[in-house]
């Protein structure tokens, strides 16, 4: 700049000044939260030379690289501090760039966004376009899920969503957490699945067969599918489909049935499709014929040997007579020789019914029809054989055959020892008859061998009946023998004595035992004895269920002595039962308790429930009950029964300092009902804090603790994987006592959960007391909070107080804060209270290291002149800057004037409209007017004020060559670029003049052709006028307006007879005038001439034109861009010259045009004067 006003000053000009040109008229970029951003503005000049300058930025959140430039492509960079912005904020100001090619203003806004990343379908910005992306490139959207910076580019400071995110990615399975993450911020919906049917059937099918079902799902997302069958004639093509399978939303599930593995009839089967939350069944039929009719009869003959042995049972159990015996079975029997009469056996069976109706001569003839087809050739023949020796004994009804017939089968089970041949052998053998033990142990042989016949059992319980005393072990054997007596009813009530005695006395029971037992107290409800024994095994076997409550009920309703019986009926009832327990339960358990907690929980919880009922009751165990709930609430347990009774019993009066901790906790528990059976757990995680607690599912049900709102709540499956709200669940709140939580913080302040829990409540307050702020500093402290709560807290009790003035609060307050860690507005506000503390210097350091553009701009500027006055007005480069954003702002007092007078510098505007403010305030600003002449002029900038300012400079004491420049610059700008300047620049030139003061060229051009506009001068100005010209015309700077001056100054001949013609352009530019001469006889003459550059562009070609003679011409430009014509112009002398004729060109001219107007008295006047002129002037000047 210094060398550009030399330049002025000198009389230097460059005729096209450099003007700048900016690549982007504006900046809009979007940036990252908590990142710098770097962008470049790019410029240069238009004509491609170098320029040379500075640029200035208003936003102290945008700084420059470097801020000075020189150069004819300038890249400068620049740099966004987004450290304190919040997304959605702007950050707006404008580049202002000064410089030799001019001034110029480049806006921006730099929108501010939690950040992004590049895609393949663009820019991530938000968790919308992320969501796009997961749909269309999963793995993709998967890669960036699992990004360290996800949670604060996308999700930013909501604790809710991050508590969701930071629980999700602890899933086995990332891509499990995506697809919950995107259905928990309702960016996508669940996925369902469909099949495309519910069912399939085949029939004769020959060979395997494959078939497919179809699988699809209602929308994208990840979803793997488990398919599984339990029919064995189904074979899967695979077990898991998983979710990158799917190809448009659908797969073909192939399966195969297996015909080896099907049986004859209708085989049912089916595919089960199970996601985490969903089941679907396809059902599958195949129907497979055997030999048609022959499949039909014998599957209708099997049904009736049921029937048939089923009569047997009931008439050997006397159930029924043997009159109905007879009839139904030989009316089952003649069924089945209608369907297949190819079985001897139903005609033996069919000729036994008859012998016992003594219809001997149908049995004869049965008898015989059979005869022929008995195989006794082999051991496989042998069961019939001896039935139809049996049906003869009983047909010839003779001893002595009876004998030989028995030897025949005796010997027949010795070759080979069938259960059938046993049983003929029972009714025809003598010895077994008589000896029951032998019988028996035939019997048991043939039961260890898999004889499980009914026959078979009632014979054996026959003989147990009889003789109790051969039952003396009760194996497997013997207790099923006897549970066959006992559900049909046949069990003697010595024998049930005898078993009920065996069964206490046996160490080791089982289930058979139980049943067993059942069986006999089923049969006789009344008898004590065999439900003692029942009861007594049952609480021996630890039985408890629903199906045990009614024995031990009876047992206390028959008012058994039997040990723990009370305990038992408690454990087995439904736990959701409140009806009313027994009376000698309940007074059993007034003295004598010892349940477990949970069982006692229940006991005492009906209590409560049924007090209205027994108000007696209640009260002789409420003694017990506080107690109780003392001791398990300090325990942290909690289940239904326990909350019921805490509700009830427990009051703010039993929280003292050793349970407060436990009763908190429990007072905070939720019941989640889970109706899932693949989860395994819960798991809890609280937006405020860094930890999570998993809870365990048990008959899918948990006891979480939830001290805030929004706690994320998610269920933990056995893959390990987590998932969300779609999982079936409820959540009860149990606790709802403000009185039981203040006691325990009363009496234990130190409670993290509760002092985390009246945060919340603390920060929703528009008003907080001082209690509440020094709780919440307190909370703030604690390594539990998070560091995002933990920002929200400070914030909160900066705000507290921001509001009201509490110095020394404040600064204990502060001093143990991150400052690095505080959000833009609380930057803000810390700096405001420092201000108003009077502590400068720290908010200085704040503002300085942060931004001062959010600051109150009042307190700001108190700040600033503070600390100018403190630092007795040296610069500093900050403060100069927070100073100038003060003044921006419309905020400014004499002391902060006065130190921007000293140090501003700006755009012009801006610095003009700075001094204007120091001149109202009587604040000196000779330092600023100095600058801003300079600048205007380096800038070729154009303000109604300069001149103005350089009134008020020039009377101070100015600075030669800055008033030198001053004048020349305007001089030049009025003279040559013919552009409008203030009378004030004339007469400070005038007045330099009058002072002696030498100035370049163009100030007495400008002044000469100022003075040739004005109609009256004074003698000085005349003086001046004459001097100027004489020493101009020596100069050979002669130019067309000096003819206006001939009124003024006596002008020389060679002005006043010349006619010219001036052209302005860059006077490095080559002028040519091209014209015709025409005299007045028409005669023509082509000449082109070069035209001489008088001054800085200012062409002049000067013609010697006679009246009535003129010239037509035009110009020829030459510049690096080609050559350029004017229009044809034409240039004619045709009067007299209205100024002054003195010259002897201008006298001859005179007297021609007076020939032409016929004014033949001035014509022989100026012929006279030029005749005597002509004569008398050689002889006055005569060369010396």
């Amino acid at each position: 700049m210094k060398d550009q006003i030399n330049r002025y000053a000198r009389g230097v000009f460059e005729y096209e000044p450099e003007i700048i040109s900016v690549k982007d008229s504006s900046i809009n970029v979007i940036v990252d939260r908590n990142r710098e951003h770097t962008g470049t503005i790019e410029f240069g000049s238009v004509s491609g030379r170098d320029i040379k300058g500075i640029i200035y930025t208003d936003n102290d959140k945008v700084k420059l690289k470097e801020n000075t430039f020189y150069g004819n492509h300038i890249s400068v960079q620049y740099m966004v501090n987004c450290d304190d912005a919040v997304n959605g904020d702007s950050i707006e100001g404008v580049f202002n760039i000064v410089s030799n090619g001019g001034e110029c203003s480049i806006p921006y806004t730099f929108r501010v966004e939690a950040g992004s990343h590049d895609s393949s379908v663009g820019v991530v910005r938000n968790l919308s376009q992320f969501a796009d992306l997961a749909e269309s490139n999963p793995l993709e959207a998967l890669k960036l899920f699992e990004n360290a910076d996800f949670e604060d580019v996308y999700i930013g400071n909501d604790l809710a969503l991050r508590c969701i995110y930071e629980s999700l990615i602890k899933s086995a399975d990332t891509s499990v957490a995506l697809e919950e993450f995107l259905i928990s911020i309702h960016k996508k919906s669940s996925i369902n699945i469909t099949l495309s049917g519910n069912s399939a059937e085949f029939k004769n099918l020959t060979a395997n067969y494959k078939d497919v079902i179809t699988v699809e799902r209602d929308t994208w997302g990840h979803m793997d599918v488990s398919v599984y069958t339990s029919s064995p004639f189904i074979r899967l093509d695979r077990t898991v489909i998983e979710s990158e399978l799917f190809a448009g939303g659908k797969y073909e599930l192939a399966y195969i049935i297996d015909t080896d593995r099907l049986h004859a009839g209708i085989n049912y089967g089916e595919i089960v499709f199970e996601t985490i939350n969903r089941r679907v069944v396809f059902n599958v039929k195949v129907i497979r014929n055997t030999s048609g009719q022959a499949k039909e009869t014998g599957r209708s003959i099997g049904r009736l040997d049921i029937e048939l042995m089923t009569l047997y049972i009931r008439f050997r159990t006397h159930k029924i007579n043997i009159s109905d015996w007879m009839r139904e079975s030989r009316i089952i029997l003649e069924t089945i020789r209608e369907k297949d009469d190819t079985d001897p056996f139903y005609r033996l069976a069919l000729a036994q019914i008859y012998i016992s109706g003594h219809r001997d001569a149908a049995a004869k003839e049965l008898i015989e029809n059979v005869k022929d087809e008995i195989d006794t050739r082999t051991e496989a023949g042998y069961p019939l054989y001896c039935y139809f020796i049996y049906i003869n004994t009983l047909y010839n009804r003779d001893r002595a055959y009876s004998r030989k017939a028995a030897a025949i089968v005796r010997e027949c089970y010795k070759a080979n020892e069938d259960w059938r041949i046993l049983w003929v052998l029972l009714f025809m053998d003598e010895e077994l008859e008589q000896n029951k033990s032998l019988k028996l142990l035939r019997i048991k042989e043939q039961f260890n061998k898999g004889c499980t016949s009914p026959a078979m059992y009632i014979e054996a319980c026959n003989i147990l009946n009889e003789h109790p005393e051969l039952l003396r072990v009760l194996n497997s054997f013997e207790t099923n023998v006897l549970l066959f007596g006992a559900k049909n009813g046949i069990i003697s009530d010595r024998l049930k004595d005898v078993i009920s005695e065996m069964l206490l006395d046996v160490k080791s029971t089982s289930s058979g035992n139980i049943a067993l037992l059942e069986a006999l107290y089923k049969d006789n409800e009344d008898d004590e004895v065999v439900l003692e024994a029942l009861c007594k095994i049952l609480v021996r076997m630890a039985a408890v269920g629903e199906k045990y409550l009614h024995y031990y009920r009876k047992a206390i309703d028959n008012e058994l002595k039997i040990t723990q019986l009370f305990e038992y009926y408690i454990m087995s009832r439904r736990q959701d039962d409140m009806s009313v327990m027994p009376k000698l339960l309940l007074m059993y358990f007034g003295y004598n308790n010892n349940l477990d907690y949970r069982y006692k929980a229940y006991l005492f919880a009906n209590i409560i429930h049924n007090k209205s009922d027994n108000i007696q009751v209640y009260r002789s165990y409420l003694p017990q009950m506080q107690l109780f709930a003392r001791k398990q609430i300090a325990m942290g347990h909690v289940n239904t029964h326990l909350a019921y009774i805490y509700r009830n019993i427990f009051t703010p009066d039993m929280v003292n300092e050793e349970n407060a901790q436990a009763v908190s906790e429990v007072y905070y528990t939720y019941r989640v009902k889970c109706m899932n059976p693949k989860m395994r757990g819960v798991i809890v995680r609280h937006k405020e804090s860094n930890s999570e607690k998993e809870y365990p599912l048990i008959q899918g049900e948990a006891y979480v603790r939830m001290y805030t709102e929004q706690a994320s709540l998610l269920f933990a499956a056995a893959d390990y994987n987590r998932y969300g709200s779609e999982i079936s669940h409820t959540v009860t709140r149990l606790f709802d006592d403000d009185a039981i939580i203040r006691k325990c913080l009363e009496m234990d302040p130190g409670l993290v959960h509760i002092r985390l829990s009246s945060c919340e409540k603390y920060l929703r307050r528009e008003k907080k007391n001082l209690a509440a702020v020094e709780s919440l500093i307190e909370l703030s402290k604690l390594p539990e909070v998070n560091r995002l709560f933990r920002a929200g807290i400070i914030s909160s009790v900066i705000e507290y107080f921001y509001d009201g003035y509490d110095e020394d609060g404040f600064n204990k307050f502060i001093a143990d804060v991150d400052m690095d860690g505080l959000s833009e507005d609380d930057i803000v506000k810390v700096a405001e209270i420092y201000i108003v503390q009077g502590n400068d210097k720290d908010a200085f350091e704040l503002v300085r290291k942060h931004s001062a553009m959010h600051i109150a701009p009042k307190r700001l500027m108190r700040m600033c002149s503070r600390l100018i006055e403190e630092a007795n007005y040296v610069y500093e480069d900050d403060l100069a800057y927070i100073s100038s954003l003060c003044y921006a702002a419309g905020s400014y007092d004499e002391v902060l004037t006065a130190y921007l007078v000293r140090y501003y510098n700006g755009t012009s505007d801006k610095m003009v409209a700075l001094w204007k403010s120091a001149i109202e305030m009587g604040v000196d600003a000779y330092e600023l007017e100095e600058r801003i002449i300079a600048q205007i002029m380096f800038t070729h900038s154009n303000n109604e004020l300069i001149h103005d300012i350089f009134e008020d400079y020039y009377a101070k004491g100015p600075d030669r060559r800055i008033v030198e420049a001053y004048l020349s610059y305007f001089s030049y700008m009025y003279f040559v670029k013919q552009e409008d300047v203030s009378e004030k620049v004339f007469d400070t030139v005038e007045t330099a003049m009058e002072n002696g003061q030498v100035l370049a060229t163009v100030c007495s051009l400008a002044l000469l052709k100022h003075y040739s506009e004005i109609q009256n001068l004074n003698e000085f100005q005349k003086e001046l006028t004459e001097e100027l010209l004489t020493e101009l015309v020596r100069r050979s700077y002669v130019f067309p307006f000096y003819k206006q001056l001939s009124t003024i100054v006596k002008l020389p001949c060679d002005i006043i007879d010349k006619t010219m013609v001036e052209y302005r352009t860059d006077p490095s530019h080559k002028v040519v005038i091209h014209y015709v001469y025409e005299d007045d006889k028409k005669h023509k003459s082509y000449v082109s001439e070069e035209m001489n550059n008088v001054y800085e562009g200012i062409f002049v070609k000067s013609f010697v034109l006679f009246n009535g003679e003129s010239i037509n011409y035009y110009i020829s430009e030459e510049k690096e861009d080609g050559e350029s014509n004017t229009e044809t112009a034409r240039i004619v002398n045709n009067g007299i010259n209205p100024y002054s004729s003195k010259g002897r060109y201008e006298a001859i001219n005179d007297i021609i045009a007076s020939r032409k107007e016929h004014d033949n008295e001035t014509l022989k006047k100026l012929i006279h004067t030029y005749a005597v002129n002509e004569c008398i002037i050689p002889q006055l000047f005569k060369p010396l």
